[in-house]
């Protein structure tokens, strides 16, 4: 069905956009107090910004609005491009996402106001394009439409089925790290045989995990790399925005949350251990604007003051998205997270913060009152790397732009941190003694 995709879009094009200046899309930034149901601003079309496609602004986690007056002459479909994903409303009717990004458009003699919404939750983001096809393509896109099914990867359903850590030795552990594989898969087949030749008890994936959240292709691809790995080692994955790309409507990541129900789990956001370290993964994604919304951290707070917690020895913390960080131009982190760890890292004696996002590697200390943690940011499983030009909000330790991943050797008094480059050379290393 891929296949038919490729073959539609090499031979039907429609005529759109038109390349005189009347035809340009009036553009305006979103407003802090929208949610997904916002509906679209009356103000839009008085706009006295005017955009071509594709068009980009670096601003994260916000809106884009775009709007113009056109001719839809013939009933068509819409791939809208953008990131982080897409709403469609057509003289005010609110268009539904058929699937991926895709719209059914009703085809009218007269001219209509078309306005689109862009949800932004990385860097620089917007509209990139708009395509069309016809409208027979519905069929072929509703076969697409059905999320991914994790069972055919029988092997891979076997590594997921407990949130309890399985450690080889008793009172140690072994695990690999990596984040945004994000379509780069070349690269991360090579990593993933790195992984494997190491005997982990586990790894984890911190986000962005595809390309496009939305497209079981994608899904199938990362899956055949985490197929090489040992059946010995356990999975645990992480949300990412790009993992929810094409679920804006309800913000609802079918195919991850098809993964998460092997390993037994009702939320994007879970918890995972032994008495040796516990691990709390958090989700902002099912948010917009992006937050740790009152409900998850509410679960936090309960996961932070069981008793699993407490006894751990070593206590961390797992979010796609970074509370500091400099590898991406024009981004240093998310505020909200700031405001989390400000909370929460002293008094629920956080050790590591886990987070992917910029594609680097990243490593910081903070101190929060008595106690220290360390900040590891480690987005070079496959997607393409950051520019050489840095940030200059926060002062990292150590930023590497290589792909790479984590190894963590953990004992109750010591926390052992390696980070290899793809040719396996050793590009940090840190060791913490409590």
């Amino acid at each position: 069905m891929i296949v038919i995709l490729i073959a539609l879009r090499s031979v039907y094009k429609e005529p759109y956009p038109p390349k005189n200046e009347k035809d340009k899309w009036q553009f305006l930034v979103g407003f802090p107090s929208e949610n997904t149901n916002t509906h679209p601003p009356i103000e839009l079309f008085s706009s006295k910004i005017q955009v071509d496609l594709p068009h980009t602004l670096n601003k994260e986690n916000s809106a884009f609005w775009y709007g113009r007056k056109m001719i839809i002459p013939k009933d068509t479909i819409w791939q809208i491009k953008a990131d982080d994903g897409a709403q469609l409303w057509v003289d005010g009717e609110r268009i539904n996402n058929l699937w991926c990004n895709y719209f059914y458009i009703k085809g009218s003699k007269d001219p209509g106001n078309v306005i689109i919404r862009v949800l932004n939750n990385a860097v620089n983001g917007g509209l990139k394009k708009v395509e069309g096809f016809p409208a027979t393509y519905i069929s072929t896109i509703k076969k697409l439409s059905s999320p991914f099914q994790l069972n055919s990867f029988g092997k891979l359903a076997q590594q997921t089925n407990s949130s309890t850590i399985r450690a080889r030795q008793k009172g140690e552990l072994s695990f690999s790290a990596w984040g945004d594989s994000q379509g780069g898969w070349d690269t991360f087949m090579l990593l993933t045989q790195f992984l494997k030749q190491e005997k982990y008890d586990f790894t984890i994936g911190l986000g962005d995990l595809t390309s496009n959240g939305c497209d079981a292709s994608e899904w199938q691809k990362l899956a055949r790399g985490l197929q090489s790995l040992s059946q010995q080692q356990q999975l645990f994955l992480v949300p990412g925005n790009h993992d929810y790309d094409g679920n804006y409507d309800d913000l609802y990541a079918d195919n991850f949350m098809e993964f998460q129900k092997f390993h037994k789990q009702k939320n994007s956001y879970f918890s995972f251990g032994n008495e040796l370290a516990v691990f709390l993964v958090l989700d902002p994604n099912k948010n917009f604007p992006l937050a740790i919304d009152k409900s998850q951290e509410k679960w936090a707070v309960n996961v932070m003051e069981s008793d699993a917690w407490k006894k751990a020895r070593w206590r961390f913390v797992l979010c796609h998205q970074v509370a500091f960080g400099c590898g991406w131009p024009g981004y240093s982190g998310d505020q909200f997270l700031r405001n989390f760890f400000t909370a929460y890292a002293e008094k629920n004696k956080i050790d590591f913060v886990l987070s992917g996002h910029i594609h680097d590697y990243e490593r910081v200390h903070k101190q929060y009152g008595s106690h220290t943690t360390t900040f590891l940011i480690s987005g070079g499983a496959g997607g393409g790397l950051e520019p050489i030009e840095n940030d200059i909000t926060h002062n990292m330790e150590k930023v590497v732009k290589k792909h790479h991943y984590l190894d963590f050797k953990l004992t109750e008094h010591t926390a052992c941190i390696k980070t290899f480059d793809l040719n396996q050379h050793l590009i940090d290393s840190i060791n913490i003694q409590k």
